[in-house]
């Protein structure tokens, strides 16, 4: 479990979702970091069929959904 109650953990490893890390989205799991997702199949995750292709990744701190509640955009 991750020793930071107020920071997103991946679900996979339980270690914080930080800003400047690289994650993916699993169609189960939700935000994971990406290299916790390496290895698995790749879906689309509007209709869950195969797609082949590499996984989609970003950077953790580049979504808006990731601020906390009331945080202004800078």
């Amino acid at each position: 479990m991750s020793d930071h109650p107020d920071v997103d953990a991946c679900p996979i490893c339980a270690e914080p979702l930080l800003d400047d890390e690289i994650c993916a989205t699993d169609i189960e799991m939700g935000i994971c970091h990406a290299a916790c997702l390496e290895g698995s199949p790749t879906v689309d995750l509007q209709t869950g069929e195969p797609t082949g292709g590499p996984i989609d990744t970003f950077r953790y701190g580049d979504t808006a959904a990731n601020k906390p509640k009331g945080q202004a955009d800078e």
